[in-house]
């Protein structure tokens, strides 16, 4: 995310990250239904989109407070 960061611009890449959280954390709760095969394969999808996610905001969000307070 970083790297998207520098190409888009650290705010359109915050935005970005941040709906990739909403989007996994949705569909973790949302979209999980039928067999255990089917349950734990879409369980893991989403859960690592909404990882990316999070893992994406950390740093960006970082820049961009560091960038906006001094």
């Amino acid at each position: 995310m970083g790297t998207l960061g520098d190409v888009l611009g650290r705010k359109k890449a915050l935005l970005i990250t941040n709906s990739l959280i909403v989007f996994g954390a949705l569909g973790t709760g949302l979209f999980t239904w039928g067999e255990s095969e089917n349950f734990y394969a879409i369980m893991m999808a989403f859960r690592f989109i909404l990882g990316v996610g999070v893992g994406g905001n950390y740093p960006l969000s970082a820049a961009v407070s560091s960038e906006s307070g001094a």
